[in-house]
């Protein structure tokens, strides 16, 4: 896509988003052609954010604030792509510092907040995929723990113990507490979760408990999304059949 002789500047963006913040694409239309838009839906963001990654090779990709605990899921889908891996920004009202911590920790590249005037957002879309975040020398994104691993914690855990563990720490409970559930002695508990620590490249147990709690409903949300995805199909090829005349249905 070109615009007297601009590249344009490829966004995909959530319905969520522009369901909040309609404006956004008008405005880009208005003042910033080179700003060119697509959207995915949501609920079938599986085969919604794949179809548009195909269709438009986005450079930056916009998502609403609930992907903060669906980031594994969400980095799953862009990496399945052939594509490279576009800038993913995080949409949300009433940016205050935990929401910033947050978006930081999860690996997302930057932010924009929606309470903003639709063209300063356009323009700093166009900023974030020309310089990436703008947050490089923020010393207070700088200091937030990220983990060396942020985009799939599935070989953390090594066996069903292991995941016991995990669900154990989310819950608040302390080694002694684990080992008597589990039925093994404190130091096996510990020398455990040393090992799911090294493996995941987390600080501490609070973010390995926090990045696991996300996981799982990441997890969740794929194979729900997965089933919805059959049922469509399964519905598409019905209908199909269904208006075949009956000669050809029982040939099929």
């Amino acid at each position: 896509m070109h615009d007297n002789g601009v590249r344009a500047v490829r966004v995909l963006i959530d319905q969520l988003v522009t369901s909040d913040r309609p404006d956004l694409q008008r405005a880009a239309q208005r003042k910033h052609p080179d700003v060119k838009f697509d959207s995915f839906d949501f609920l079938s963001a599986a085969r919604s954010i794949g179809a548009a990654l195909d269709r438009a090779w986005p450079d930056v990709v916009v998502v609403d604030q609930v992907w903060l605990h669906l980031s594994t899921l969400l980095r799953r889908i862009l990496t399945s792509s052939n594509h490279t891996l576009p800038r993913v920004v995080v949409a949300s009202r009433h940016v205050d510092e935990v929401f910033r911590v947050q978006v930081a920790h999860r690996g997302f590249t930057d932010y924009i907040d929606l309470d903003k005037p639709a063209d300063d957002l356009v323009v700093q879309l166009r900023e974030i995929h020309t310089v990436g975040s703008r947050h490089i020398d923020d010393k207070f994104w700088a200091s937030v723990p990220l983990p060396s691993v942020v985009n799939d914690l599935s070989n953390t855990a090594h066996d069903d113990l292991d995941r016991e563990i995990l669900g154990l720490i989310c819950v608040g409970m302390q080694d002694a507490d684990i080992a008597s559930v589990v039925h093994l002695s404190t130091q096996t508990v510990k020398n455990r979760i040393s090992a799911m620590l090294e493996r995941s490249g987390m600080r501490n147990r609070t973010q390995l408990a926090w990045m696991h709690a996300n996981q799982v409903v990441g997890d969740a949300v794929s194979r729900s999304l997965g089933n919805q995805a059959r049922r469509s199909d399964t519905s598409t090829v019905t209908t199909h059949l269904r208006r075949m005349p009956s000669a050809e249905r029982t040939a099929s």
